[in-house]
């Protein structure tokens, strides 16, 4: 395959071991398979999110909701990148629901899952530790710890090294392909505003955001 028709990939070890499974499959297959789940997990992301905002059901009222979603630009561009967020929001709702309903540890799991394949996640735990849900983040932490030990001990530190030498760096650049690539607060600033500008607003707006939570 030509390398430059690939991106990097910006996220730690611990990530790549949840895509092993999907390695044994031919690429092309691999890719249609992951659209196939992504797709699934946005069908089931926004039945979970209108169940827990306590949206009433209708088949009407679904189809309208799931018709603005794929017409929002961050869909249409995680399809078209296969990238991992539908997959990740699934499973922070579906963490969220259980956590509702008492079941701690399924939660648990459900959330270090989610904080595995997308990390920014982790800036959600200040919100749920204050929401008295302590018992699923501990969990959830154990789980991501048990993780990042059995990545380490099994392909050898140096993966983790490399990530945070290599990798890390130029994630914290705003500029060029890294910025294009941010869905987030981040990208949106940096479209608006000079650069140095839109990393200012970003972390304020981020702090902000914490503070909010509490």
């Amino acid at each position: 395959h030509d390398q430059t028709l690939y991106t990097g990939f910006g996220y730690p070890p611990v990530t790549a071991m949840l895509f092993l499974p999907i390695t044994l499959l031919p690429y092309r297959l691999a890719q249609g398979v992951w659209i196939v789940i992504s797709f699934i997990a946005l069908l089931a992301s926004v039945f979970l999110g209108m169940r827990i905002f306590g949206i009433r059901h209708s088949w009407q009222r679904f189809a309208a909701i799931i018709a603005l979603v794929f017409l929002a630009f961050p869909t249409r561009f995680t399809f078209g990148m296969g990238q991992v967020n539908l997959v990740a929001l699934f499973l922070l709702l579906a963490s969220v629901k259980t956590m509702t309903q008492g079941k701690q540890l399924v939660s648990a799991v459900l959330f270090g899952t989610a904080f595995m394949l997308k990390p920014h996640l982790g800036l959600i735990i200040l919100f749920l530790v204050t929401r008295r849900t302590l018992s699923s983040v501990v969990g959830a932490l154990t789980l991501v710890a048990l993780a990042t030990f059995l990545t380490g001990a099994v392909f050898g530190w140096t993966q983790w090294i490399t990530y945070l030498k290599e990798t890390v760096p130029p994630l914290l650049v705003y500029h060029g392909r890294e910025i294009y690539y941010n869905q987030g607060v981040g990208g949106a600033m940096a479209r608006v505003f000079p650069l140095d500008l839109a990393r200012v607003i970003t972390m304020a707006t981020t702090i902000i955001l914490l503070l909010g939570t509490l």
